[in-house]
């Protein structure tokens, strides 16, 4: 059975971090994680969504289409995930089958992380080279002082 981890959600959340991929027969997926959460698509508000199935008022969601199969790196909206934040808040949460050491595009592909920001997309979406901050430096560069 494959699997995904969901990253980017703080230390104490409710929702679970890693997921197992279920098919159905009506090819629907859902990702049913370890402990209590399920996140799947609700075909009438067209939304992903993210419930802690042991409490109804921890929840989530995305306005992700379907064909995103909310991989990648996707706002969420977030309910009552008390230990985290008591409020509703947004935040960019990363559903992916990526390893430690590889980068995730915001499509959800991965790639290695040495690869990020070396001047060449390797991101479809081009996101590995985003918000990379190069330093040039001139002759005069010192790299043993401290600066001033």
């Amino acid at each position: 059975t494959s699997s995904v981890k969901l990253r980017g959600l703080c230390k104490y959340s409710a929702f679970d971090t890693s997921y197992l991929i279920k098919y159905s027969s009506d090819k629907m997926i859902t990702y049913v994680g370890i402990e209590r959460t399920i996140i799947s698509f609700d075909m009438e508000q067209n939304i992903w969504t993210i419930r802690d199935m042991s409490n109804p008022r921890v929840y989530a969601f995305s306005k992700a289409p379907f064909r995103s199969l909310a991989l990648g790196n996707l706002k969420w909206t977030i309910t009552n995930d008390s230990d985290c934040n008591t409020d509703t808040f947004t935040t960019t949460l990363s559903l992916t089958s990526c390893q430690s050491d590889e980068f995730t595009c915001n499509d959800g592909l991965c790639v290695k992380l040495e690869d990020r920001c070396n001047g060449q997309p390797e991101c479809k979406d081009t996101t590995d080279e985003i918000n990379c901050k190069v330093i040039e430096t001139d002759q005069s560069y010192n790299r043993f002082l401290s600066p001033p």
